[in-house]
């Protein structure tokens, strides 16, 4: 299979904002946590945060702006306003199922990389019916790194025995399409709405940018 005319063998999506349209419910959940603890969202703040995983970031927000706090006190605020949002709510992105099944048809091994917590996920994937797509999904919980360098994509691309030159990378997030491009892999980008400020930054890191999933179907070639 071939995109952009490079040989494809393994596809690496991001979950929250390329899959799951779930990117809204963390901005909206920073809101809250810092609402109940008097204060306003600092500038950036989600973008800092978002390639963390959730056990870095509690990390970072203690010590950047609630010392008063215990990290885990903190985690399972941020645990009880999101839980069943994954469970029940969070939908999929536009075109996710038909590009999942394109890449079946294909038989191209999909993987997961995110900076998302298992027990938050996993039951979202399960909902969805999209978890029997993936071959392996990596996260901060099982992964020596985050998403703030490539070596997460490196351990997949590792797993499965692939060079980086031939694994496509799908992400919304601007620092591991970055950090993916600058390591060798094909980097798609995928437009979302939380992400919009950063979206010139996305799109320069991208290969391929894609206002939605299903746009990228037309442009994968059979061998």
């Amino acid at each position: 299979m071939k995109i952009l005319d490079r040989e494809i063998l393994l596809v690496i999506f991001d979950l929250d904002g390329t899959l799951l349209d779930s990117t809204s419910l963390w901005a909206k959940i920073d809101q809250i946590f810092f609402a109940r603890h008097n204060q306003e969202v600092p500038p950036h703040y989600g973008a800092t945060i978002s390639t963390m995983g959730l056990k870095k970031a509690a990390t970072y927000t203690k010590e950047h702006y609630f010392p008063e706090l215990d990290e885990q006190a903190i985690l399972d605020e941020w645990d009880f306003l999101s839980k069943k949002e994954y469970e029940e709510e969070i939908p999929l992105k536009e075109g996710a199922i038909e590009l999942l099944e394109c890449f079946k048809h294909y038989n191209i091994p999909l993987a997961i990389a995110t900076a998302n917590s298992p027990h938050l996920y996993k039951p979202a994937l399960k909902r969805l019916g999209i978890e029997s797509y993936f071959q392996f999904a990596t996260d901060p919980s099982c992964s020596a790194s985050n998403k703030s360098t490539s070596r997460m994509f490196d351990e997949l691309a590792a797993h499965f025995g692939y060079a980086p030159k031939n694994v496509t990378v799908i992400e919304d997030s601007m620092i591991p399409l970055q950090v993916c491009k600058a390591a060798g892999y094909l980097t798609i980008g995928v437009y979302d709405k939380s992400t919009t400020k950063d979206i010139l930054l996305a799109k320069s890191n991208s290969d391929l940018f894609l206002n939605n999933l299903g746009e990228l179907i037309p442009l994968i070639k059979a061998e």
